[in-house]
């Protein structure tokens, strides 16, 4: 498999789904997607939190801290997860590399996403790297049929979001029977 790099992120909904198709497209034919039942939409100025997607992403820190973005959203709307993210945190269960699938009442699951170390520090591209990879190894067997990500470590990480856009698709795009939204 070909892996191309995307050179530049476009900015109307339009553009994103054309570069998205040519993106896909230059790793595969259109029959080999078909066939692995995967569907990707890239979804501008849109809410994670109104996804139709049964497992959202949640980027986090290794330290137990959620203060700030989608992760403070998470922790305000799910205390017992936060509860338990802290606790597993202190006995250094939560690592770079390591993803923590939290099962709600409802049904759903939040994938919580190791892009950092510790809360002060920006992400790191190796981290997104290591904790896709995981992603491609355990879905199945975690039984994820649907899943929404942030564009992972851009936002309080200042990563670039073209560069975290070309890793997480280097692994999405392995990914069978799978529906993804990927919000930027």
């Amino acid at each position: 498999m070909m892996h191309r790099k995307v050179e530049k992120w476009e900015t109307s909904s339009k553009s994103h789904i054309r570069y998205l198709i040519k993106y896909l497209f230059s790793y595969t034919d259109k029959t080999n997607i078909k066939q692995r039942m995967l569907t990707i939409s890239l979804i501008e100025n849109g809410n994670i939190f109104n996804s139709s997607c049964k497992t959202i992403v949640n980027p986090i820190n290794c330290v137990g801290v959620m203060g700030k973005g989608i992760a403070k959203k998470k922790k305000n709307r799910f205390p017992h997860m936060f509860e338990r993210y802290q606790t597993l945190c202190n006995k250094h269960l939560i690592t770079v590399g390591k993803l923590w699938l939290y099962q709600n009442e409802d049904g759903s699951s939040i994938l919580n996403f190791p892009t950092k170390e510790h809360w002060k520090e920006n992400s790191k591209y190796e981290f997104i790297e290591m904790g896709m990879k995981k992603f491609l190894e355990t879905y199945q067997e975690k039984q994820i049929k649907s899943i929404a990500f942030p564009l992972l470590g851009c936002g309080n990480g200042k990563l670039n979001k073209t560069e975290v856009l070309n890793i997480m698709m280097k692994y999405i795009i392995q990914c069978k029977n799978l529906i993804v939204e990927i919000y930027t």
